[in-house]
């Protein structure tokens, strides 16, 4: 990825996923792994999925119903279809919610859409 590509990369992703420009902290963190190739894109999306500030605000404080249709939109861009939704708050219950989002990441549909450097939109 070109140094030039990188801040708006690190700022789409923090957008998508926490809805929120990025802190300083972040955007260096992020930026030098992503221009140095030690990340990609889709690393970062997960990463910032991961992070506890996702799941104290999407995931820990919603019904199960309301953080797998969060995940569809942060990670796919797109409402979950009915049997997404019941697959994945299964898969919630039984696995943890890093185990819906890998889920997400790691779909055909993911992979079609966005590949490894591009972020969900």
């Amino acid at each position: 990825m070109e140094m030039s590509q990188v801040p708006g990369v690190v700022q789409q992703v923090y957008q998508r996923v926490l809805s929120r420009d990025p802190d300083p902290q972040g955007m260096i963190w992020y930026g030098s792994r992503l221009s140095r190739d030690e990340m990609k894109v889709k690393d970062v999306v997960r990463d910032v999925g991961f992070s506890q500030e996702y799941m104290d605000r999407f995931v820990n404080n919603v019904s199960p119903q309301e953080a797998v249709r969060n995940a569809y939109w942060h990670f796919l861009a797109r409402d979950p279809d009915p049997e997404g939704q019941e697959g994945y708050e299964r898969i919630s219950r039984v696995h943890g919610f890093r185990a819906v989002i890998s889920g997400l990441l790691d779909s055909q549909e993911y992979n079609q859409k966005f590949g490894t450097d591009r972020v969900p939109n």
